[in-house]
Protein backbone atom coordinates (compact mmCIF):
# COMPACT_ATOMS: atom_id res chain seq x y z
CA UNK A 1 0.00 0.00 0.00
CA UNK A 2 2.48 2.39 0.89
CA UNK A 3 6.02 1.69 -0.77
CA UNK A 4 7.45 4.29 1.80
CA UNK A 5 10.94 3.59 3.83
CA UNK A 6 12.27 6.25 6.43
CA UNK A 7 15.28 5.62 8.41
CA UNK A 8 15.68 8.07 11.05
CA UNK A 9 18.70 9.23 13.64
CA UNK A 10 17.05 11.55 15.98
CA UNK A 11 17.26 12.61 20.05
CA UNK A 12 15.42 9.76 21.17
CA UNK A 13 18.29 7.79 20.32
CA UNK A 14 21.26 9.83 19.45
CA UNK A 15 22.61 12.73 21.53
CA UNK A 16 23.71 15.82 19.54
CA UNK A 17 27.70 14.48 18.98
CA UNK A 18 26.18 11.72 16.75
CA UNK A 19 23.59 14.12 15.34
CA UNK A 20 26.43 16.22 13.93
CA UNK A 21 27.63 13.29 12.15
CA UNK A 22 24.40 12.10 10.16
CA UNK A 23 23.85 16.01 9.47
CA UNK A 24 22.87 16.52 6.13
CA UNK A 25 23.07 19.83 3.78
CA UNK A 26 21.14 20.87 1.02
CA UNK A 27 23.69 19.94 -1.39
CA UNK A 28 24.39 16.41 0.99
CA UNK A 29 20.52 15.68 0.19
CA UNK A 30 20.64 16.17 -3.24
CA UNK A 31 23.64 14.07 -3.77
CA UNK A 32 22.03 11.46 -1.87
CA UNK A 33 18.51 11.51 -3.31
CA UNK A 34 20.69 11.23 -7.31
CA UNK A 35 22.84 7.99 -6.01
CA UNK A 36 19.58 6.16 -4.94
CA UNK A 37 17.55 7.24 -7.91
CA UNK A 38 20.46 6.25 -10.38
CA UNK A 39 21.08 2.84 -9.09
CA UNK A 40 17.92 2.32 -8.57
CA UNK A 41 17.50 1.44 -4.70
CA UNK A 42 13.92 4.10 -5.31
CA UNK A 43 12.09 5.94 -7.41
CA UNK A 44 12.22 8.82 -5.26
CA UNK A 45 12.79 10.63 -1.95
CA UNK A 46 13.13 13.16 0.30
CA UNK A 47 16.06 14.05 3.17
CA UNK A 48 14.65 15.94 6.27
CA UNK A 49 17.47 17.35 8.05
CA UNK A 50 17.05 19.36 11.61
CA UNK A 51 18.97 20.31 14.79
CA UNK A 52 16.68 17.22 16.30
CA UNK A 53 16.44 14.90 13.56
CA UNK A 54 18.28 13.68 10.31
CA UNK A 55 15.60 11.34 8.13
CA UNK A 56 15.99 9.51 4.79
CA UNK A 57 12.52 9.10 3.21
CA UNK A 58 12.66 6.42 -0.45
CA UNK A 59 10.15 5.59 -2.13
CA UNK A 60 8.70 3.79 -5.13
CA UNK A 61 10.12 0.72 -4.47
CA UNK A 62 9.08 -2.48 -5.28
CA UNK A 63 7.20 -5.06 -2.91
CA UNK A 64 9.57 -7.27 -1.23
CA UNK A 65 12.44 -4.87 -1.42
CA UNK A 66 12.28 -3.82 2.15
CA UNK A 67 15.37 -5.52 3.62
CA UNK A 68 17.58 -4.85 0.83
CA UNK A 69 16.29 -0.95 0.23
CA UNK A 70 17.21 -0.56 3.68
CA UNK A 71 20.72 -2.43 3.70
CA UNK A 72 21.07 -0.12 0.68
CA UNK A 73 19.82 3.21 2.03
CA UNK A 74 22.06 2.60 5.28
CA UNK A 75 25.02 1.77 3.38
CA UNK A 76 24.93 4.92 1.11
CA UNK A 77 24.10 7.51 3.97
CA UNK A 78 27.64 5.76 5.79
CA UNK A 79 29.58 6.19 2.71
CA UNK A 80 28.53 9.75 2.25
CA UNK A 81 29.44 10.37 5.74
CA UNK A 82 32.15 8.76 5.77
CA UNK A 83 31.27 6.74 8.85
CA UNK A 84 31.04 3.04 10.02
CA UNK A 85 27.49 1.95 8.56
CA UNK A 86 27.72 -0.08 12.03
CA UNK A 87 27.51 2.83 13.67
CA UNK A 88 24.64 4.03 11.58
CA UNK A 89 23.07 0.91 12.45
CA UNK A 90 23.02 0.69 16.37
CA UNK A 91 21.77 4.44 16.49
CA UNK A 92 18.56 4.58 13.54
CA UNK A 93 14.98 3.90 13.98
CA UNK A 94 13.96 1.71 10.39
CA UNK A 95 10.25 2.32 9.05
CA UNK A 96 8.28 0.59 6.26
CA UNK A 97 4.83 1.16 4.64
CA UNK A 98 1.93 2.59 6.78
CA UNK A 99 4.23 2.46 9.85
CA UNK A 100 6.74 4.98 7.95
CA UNK A 101 3.87 7.13 6.62
CA UNK A 102 2.25 7.63 10.61
CA UNK A 103 5.92 8.58 11.25
CA UNK A 104 6.12 11.09 8.72
CA UNK A 105 2.73 12.80 9.62
CA UNK A 106 3.67 12.42 13.47
CA UNK A 107 6.98 13.93 12.43
CA UNK A 108 5.15 16.77 10.95
CA UNK A 109 2.81 17.71 12.96
CA UNK A 110 5.16 17.44 16.34
CA UNK A 111 4.08 14.61 18.12
CA UNK A 112 7.64 13.09 17.55
CA UNK A 113 9.51 16.15 18.51
CA UNK A 114 11.38 16.66 21.76
CA UNK A 115 9.12 19.37 22.79
CA UNK A 116 5.42 18.08 21.85
CA UNK A 117 3.80 20.08 19.46
CA UNK A 118 6.62 22.93 18.56
CA UNK A 119 6.23 24.48 15.83
CA UNK A 120 9.17 24.90 13.75
CA UNK A 121 8.95 21.42 12.59
CA UNK A 122 6.23 21.81 9.70
CA UNK A 123 8.44 24.63 8.25
CA UNK A 124 11.12 22.36 7.84
CA UNK A 125 9.34 19.38 6.61
CA UNK A 126 7.81 21.87 3.87
CA UNK A 127 10.91 23.21 3.17
CA UNK A 128 13.13 19.75 2.81
CA UNK A 129 9.70 18.52 0.92
CA UNK A 130 9.88 21.52 -1.88
CA UNK A 131 13.13 21.18 -1.88
CA UNK A 132 13.57 18.15 -3.03
CA UNK A 133 10.43 18.00 -5.40
CA UNK A 134 11.81 21.00 -6.97
CA UNK A 135 15.02 19.38 -7.41
CA UNK A 136 12.74 16.62 -9.17
CA UNK A 137 13.77 13.95 -6.51
CA UNK A 138 10.15 13.23 -5.81
CA UNK A 139 8.22 10.23 -7.59
CA UNK A 140 4.36 10.20 -6.89
CA UNK A 141 3.98 8.40 -3.89
CA UNK A 142 6.29 10.95 -2.06
CA UNK A 143 4.37 13.86 -3.24
CA UNK A 144 0.82 12.15 -2.32
CA UNK A 145 2.45 11.10 1.34
CA UNK A 146 4.32 14.45 1.98
CA UNK A 147 0.83 16.65 0.87
CA UNK A 148 -1.06 14.32 3.38
CA UNK A 149 1.90 15.09 6.37
CA UNK A 150 1.25 18.70 5.48
CA UNK A 151 -2.42 19.01 5.55
CA UNK A 152 -2.07 16.45 8.11
CA UNK A 153 0.51 18.97 10.11
CA UNK A 154 -2.28 21.79 9.87
CA UNK A 155 -5.07 20.16 11.14
CA UNK A 156 -3.17 19.16 14.16
CA UNK A 157 -2.14 22.57 14.56
CA UNK A 158 -5.86 24.14 14.50
CA UNK A 159 -7.44 21.43 15.70
CA UNK A 160 -5.74 20.63 18.81
CA UNK A 161 -3.97 22.60 21.84
CA UNK A 162 -0.16 21.32 20.77
CA UNK A 163 0.79 24.19 19.36
CA UNK A 164 -1.00 26.75 20.85
CA UNK A 165 1.31 27.25 23.92
CA UNK A 166 3.73 25.36 22.37
CA UNK A 167 7.53 25.60 23.25
CA UNK A 168 10.85 25.49 20.64
CA UNK A 169 14.66 25.46 21.00
CA UNK A 170 13.78 28.92 20.26
CA UNK A 171 11.72 29.86 22.65
CA UNK A 172 13.65 27.78 25.77
CA UNK A 173 16.73 29.70 24.38
CA UNK A 174 15.27 33.30 25.43
CA UNK A 175 13.98 32.14 28.71
CA UNK A 176 17.32 31.41 29.26
CA UNK A 177 18.68 34.79 28.39
CA UNK A 178 16.00 36.48 30.36
CA UNK A 179 16.81 34.68 33.78
CA UNK A 180 20.29 36.75 33.16
CA UNK A 181 20.68 39.84 35.65
CA UNK A 182 19.76 42.36 33.38
CA UNK A 183 21.29 44.72 31.53
CA UNK A 184 21.32 41.93 29.33
CA UNK A 185 23.87 41.56 26.14
CA UNK A 186 23.29 39.32 23.18
CA UNK A 187 25.50 38.73 20.14
CA UNK A 188 22.90 36.18 18.08
CA UNK A 189 24.47 34.35 14.64
CA UNK A 190 22.13 33.04 11.93
CA UNK A 191 19.05 35.48 12.86
CA UNK A 192 18.18 35.23 9.38
CA UNK A 193 17.26 31.87 9.42
CA UNK A 194 14.24 30.31 10.58
CA UNK A 195 15.14 29.83 14.15
CA UNK A 196 17.61 32.60 14.74
CA UNK A 197 14.62 34.32 13.06
CA UNK A 198 12.37 33.50 16.25
CA UNK A 199 15.10 34.31 18.70
CA UNK A 200 15.85 37.83 17.16
CA UNK A 201 12.24 38.66 17.17
CA UNK A 202 11.42 37.31 21.08
CA UNK A 203 14.47 38.81 22.44
CA UNK A 204 13.60 42.02 20.62
CA UNK A 205 10.51 42.48 22.50
CA UNK A 206 11.60 42.16 25.85
CA UNK A 207 12.70 44.76 28.42
CA UNK A 208 16.65 45.06 29.50
CA UNK A 209 18.32 43.23 26.49
CA UNK A 210 20.25 44.48 23.70
CA UNK A 211 20.65 42.30 20.70
CA UNK A 212 23.66 42.23 18.25
CA UNK A 213 22.75 40.01 15.39
CA UNK A 214 24.40 38.74 11.90
CA UNK A 215 22.19 37.69 8.99
CA UNK A 216 22.71 36.68 5.69
CA UNK A 217 19.96 38.98 4.39
CA UNK A 218 18.51 42.36 6.34
CA UNK A 219 15.83 42.65 3.79
CA UNK A 220 12.32 40.11 4.07
CA UNK A 221 10.71 39.34 0.60
CA UNK A 222 9.14 42.16 -0.32
CA UNK A 223 12.97 44.11 0.00
CA UNK A 224 11.75 45.48 3.32
CA UNK A 225 13.84 45.42 6.41
CA UNK A 226 13.11 41.64 7.92
CA UNK A 227 10.86 42.10 10.63
CA UNK A 228 13.09 39.92 13.24
CA UNK A 229 15.69 41.98 12.77
CA UNK A 230 13.72 45.60 12.95
CA UNK A 231 14.54 46.35 17.01
CA UNK A 232 18.47 44.54 16.58
CA UNK A 233 21.69 45.93 15.97
CA UNK A 234 22.85 44.09 13.07
CA UNK A 235 26.76 43.41 12.79
CA UNK A 236 29.06 41.59 9.67
CA UNK A 237 29.56 38.27 10.64
CA UNK A 238 32.94 38.67 9.84
CA UNK A 239 33.06 40.72 12.69
CA UNK A 240 31.18 38.50 15.15
CA UNK A 241 34.28 37.99 17.30
CA UNK A 242 34.64 41.52 17.96
CA UNK A 243 30.89 41.05 20.36
CA UNK A 244 32.10 38.13 22.38
CA UNK A 245 33.76 40.85 25.03
CA UNK A 246 30.57 42.69 25.63
CA UNK A 247 28.33 39.40 25.45
CA UNK A 248 26.44 37.70 28.27
CA UNK A 249 24.81 35.15 26.13
CA UNK A 250 26.03 34.00 22.65
CA UNK A 251 23.15 32.06 20.64
CA UNK A 252 24.43 30.77 17.77
CA UNK A 253 21.88 29.11 14.64
CA UNK A 254 23.27 28.83 11.41
CA UNK A 255 23.52 26.04 8.81
CA UNK A 256 27.53 25.98 8.87
CA UNK A 257 29.21 23.07 8.39
CA UNK A 258 31.99 24.48 10.35
CA UNK A 259 32.37 25.81 13.23
CA UNK A 260 30.90 29.71 14.05
CA UNK A 261 32.59 30.10 16.93
CA UNK A 262 35.92 27.99 17.53
CA UNK A 263 38.16 27.64 20.94
CA UNK A 264 41.20 29.92 20.09
CA UNK A 265 39.64 32.67 18.23
CA UNK A 266 36.77 32.98 21.44
CA UNK A 267 39.54 32.97 24.40
CA UNK A 268 41.74 35.54 22.59
CA UNK A 269 38.55 37.56 22.42
CA UNK A 270 37.35 37.47 26.09
CA UNK A 271 39.47 40.39 28.23
CA UNK A 272 36.89 40.71 30.50
CA UNK A 273 35.78 38.74 33.21
CA UNK A 274 32.05 37.65 33.77
CA UNK A 275 29.55 34.99 33.38
CA UNK A 276 28.79 33.93 29.46
CA UNK A 277 26.37 31.71 28.31
CA UNK A 278 26.61 30.24 25.10
CA UNK A 279 23.77 28.62 22.97
CA UNK A 280 24.02 26.22 20.42
CA UNK A 281 20.84 25.74 18.45
CA UNK A 282 22.74 23.84 15.57
CA UNK A 283 23.56 20.69 14.29
CA UNK A 284 26.04 20.19 13.13
CA UNK A 285 27.38 22.28 16.12
CA UNK A 286 28.18 25.70 15.66
CA UNK A 287 29.93 26.61 18.67
CA UNK A 288 33.25 24.36 19.78
CA UNK A 289 32.84 22.48 22.92
CA UNK A 290 35.90 23.29 24.26
CA UNK A 291 34.95 27.20 24.61
CA UNK A 292 33.32 25.60 27.84
CA UNK A 293 36.88 25.17 29.25
CA UNK A 294 37.24 28.96 28.96
CA UNK A 295 36.63 30.58 32.31
CA UNK A 296 33.12 31.35 33.49
CA UNK A 297 31.88 30.03 29.81
CA UNK A 298 28.84 27.77 29.57
CA UNK A 299 27.62 26.00 26.91
CA UNK A 300 23.63 24.21 26.29
CA UNK A 301 22.80 22.83 23.24
CA UNK A 302 19.68 21.33 22.54
CA UNK A 303 19.86 18.56 24.53
CA UNK A 304 20.20 20.33 27.95
CA UNK A 305 16.64 21.35 27.34
CA UNK A 306 15.59 18.22 27.09
CA UNK A 307 13.96 18.43 31.41
CA UNK A 308 11.75 21.48 30.17
CA UNK A 309 10.42 19.86 27.04
CA UNK A 310 9.38 16.63 29.54
CA UNK A 311 7.34 18.91 31.82
CA UNK A 312 5.63 20.72 29.10
CA UNK A 313 4.85 17.11 27.11
CA UNK A 314 2.94 16.05 30.53
CA UNK A 315 1.01 18.72 29.90
CA UNK A 316 -0.35 17.84 26.15
CA UNK A 317 -1.82 14.46 26.43
CA UNK A 318 -5.25 15.30 25.26
CA UNK A 319 -3.80 17.07 22.21
CA UNK A 320 -1.96 14.05 21.62
CA UNK A 321 -5.11 12.13 21.61
CA UNK A 322 -6.84 14.36 18.97
CA UNK A 323 -3.72 14.46 16.93
CA UNK A 324 -3.13 10.86 16.90
CA UNK A 325 -6.91 10.55 15.87
CA UNK A 326 -6.47 13.11 12.78
CA UNK A 327 -3.30 11.50 11.88
CA UNK A 328 -5.54 7.67 11.51
CA UNK A 329 -7.95 9.84 9.18
CA UNK A 330 -5.49 11.67 7.35
CA UNK A 331 -3.51 7.74 6.99
CA UNK A 332 -6.78 6.67 5.07
CA UNK A 333 -7.27 9.36 3.04
CA UNK A 334 -4.05 8.72 1.71
CA UNK A 335 -4.67 4.94 1.50
CA UNK A 336 -7.79 5.44 -0.84
CA UNK A 337 -5.83 8.26 -2.87
CA UNK A 338 -2.56 5.54 -3.63
CA UNK A 339 -5.60 2.96 -4.40
CA UNK A 340 -6.95 5.07 -6.93
CA UNK A 341 -3.71 6.00 -8.61
CA UNK A 342 -3.40 2.14 -8.92
CA UNK A 343 -6.01 1.93 -10.82
CA UNK A 344 -6.02 5.10 -13.35
CA UNK A 345 -4.77 2.63 -16.19
CA UNK A 346 -7.96 0.49 -15.40
CA UNK A 347 -10.36 3.78 -15.48
CA UNK A 348 -8.46 5.67 -18.61
CA UNK A 349 -9.20 2.04 -20.48
CA UNK A 350 -12.97 2.04 -19.05
CA UNK A 351 -13.73 5.16 -18.55
CA UNK A 352 -16.56 5.46 -21.59
CA UNK A 353 -18.43 2.31 -20.11
CA UNK A 354 -17.95 3.20 -16.70
CA UNK A 355 -19.20 6.57 -17.57
CA UNK A 356 -22.35 5.34 -19.20
CA UNK A 357 -23.29 3.21 -15.98
CA UNK A 358 -25.67 4.52 -13.33
CA UNK A 359 -25.56 4.24 -10.10
CA UNK A 360 -28.15 1.59 -9.37
CA UNK A 361 -26.92 -0.56 -12.65
CA UNK A 362 -23.46 -0.71 -10.42
CA UNK A 363 -24.85 -1.70 -7.51
CA UNK A 364 -27.01 -4.43 -9.21
CA UNK A 365 -24.04 -5.59 -10.61
CA UNK A 366 -21.66 -5.38 -7.89
CA UNK A 367 -24.86 -7.62 -6.08
CA UNK A 368 -23.81 -10.52 -8.58
CA UNK A 369 -20.27 -10.57 -7.70
CA UNK A 370 -19.61 -9.37 -3.87
CA UNK A 371 -19.99 -11.19 -0.58
CA UNK A 372 -22.81 -9.91 1.88
CA UNK A 373 -20.61 -8.37 3.63
CA UNK A 374 -18.72 -6.17 1.54
CA UNK A 375 -21.83 -5.46 -0.42
CA UNK A 376 -23.06 -4.16 2.75
CA UNK A 377 -20.19 -1.58 3.36
CA UNK A 378 -20.98 -0.28 0.00
CA UNK A 379 -24.66 -0.39 0.62
CA UNK A 380 -23.59 2.19 3.72
CA UNK A 381 -21.14 3.99 2.40
CA UNK A 382 -24.04 4.89 -0.45
CA UNK A 383 -26.22 5.70 2.78
CA UNK A 384 -23.31 8.29 3.75
CA UNK A 385 -22.99 9.50 0.11
CA UNK A 386 -26.87 10.31 -0.14
CA UNK A 387 -27.14 11.88 3.36
CA UNK A 388 -24.10 14.26 3.14
CA UNK A 389 -25.52 15.54 -0.78
CA UNK A 390 -28.64 16.33 0.82
CA UNK A 391 -26.81 18.63 3.31
CA UNK A 392 -25.11 20.66 0.70
CA UNK A 393 -22.15 18.32 0.92
CA UNK A 394 -21.08 19.90 4.37
CA UNK A 395 -21.24 16.92 6.54
CA UNK A 396 -17.34 15.11 7.09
Amino acid sequence: MFPLFCLSVNHKNAGVEIRNKFSFSDDDSREFLLRIREKGIAAGGVVVSTCNRTEWYASGFLPGQETATQRLVEEEVAAQKHVDVSLLRTVCFAYFGEEAAGHLFRVAGGLDSMILGENQILGQVRESYFRDRNAGMTDFHANILFQRALTCAKRIKTETNLSRTSESAATLAVKEIMSIEPPRNVLLVGASGQIGGIVAKELSEREGVRVFATARNCKGSSGTQNPALANVETVPYEKRYDYIDCADAVISATKSPHYVFAFEETRDRIWTEKARLFIDLAVPADIDPDIARIQRCEIHTVDDFRKIAAEHNEQKKEGVRIAEEIIGEEIESAKKELLLHGEREFIEAHKDELSQKSGLQFLYELKKVADAETFASVLALCHKIVRKNGDGGTSR
